[in-house]
């Protein structure tokens, strides 16, 4: 099951505060783009980032030999998060790490992978359920996202 639709005033309003944030300057290493864009990001979605049955932080894969932890992982009721989000500094060349939340939403059986620095956010989605392909969906800036549809999916 995917998610409804977003409060496009919440939205908006995270898309503005993110930009004042990004325009500010200052040091947007991946804890602070976390915690001033990307959580305010999973709130904007619906998501209640206050309960731990819904979001977790550094979710990890307890089976894995690897200690793989996703930033984010979204639950909506399931056994497997619906969502994976990773998020990296701001500025940083995402190309780098497509690899990684690819290989987060196989590992941990999400229908939809974030990979974002704040500025820009690339979304994959699982190409079909016993297909180990995913796709990009969506490799937007913060100001278009609000106008792409796949962000209504990735909602609470």
């Amino acid at each position: 099951d995917d998610g409804d639709s977003v409060d496009e005033d919440v939205f908006s309003l995270f898309v503005e505060r993110s930009r004042a944030v990004i325009q500010q300057g200052g040091n947007l290493d991946e804890d602070n783009t976390k915690a001033k864009i990307v959580t305010p990001f999973v709130h904007a979605l619906g998501w209640n980032v206050f309960d731990n049955s819904e979001v977790e932080l550094e979710y990890p894969r307890d089976d894995s030999e690897f200690d793989d932890r996703v930033d984010y992982a979204l639950f909506d009721g399931g056994e497997h998060p619906r969502v994976v989000v990773e998020a990296k500094q701001v500025a940083a060349f995402l190309e780098g790490f497509t690899g990684q939340i690819k290989r987060y939403m196989r590992l941990f059986g999400a229908k939809y992978g974030v990979l974002t620095n704040g500025e820009r956010f690339m979304v994959y989605r699982q190409a079909h359920s016993d297909s180990p392909d995913e796709t990009l969906v969506v490799d937007c800036s913060l100001e278009e996202l609000v106008e792409q549809d796949v962000v209504g999916a990735l909602s609470r």
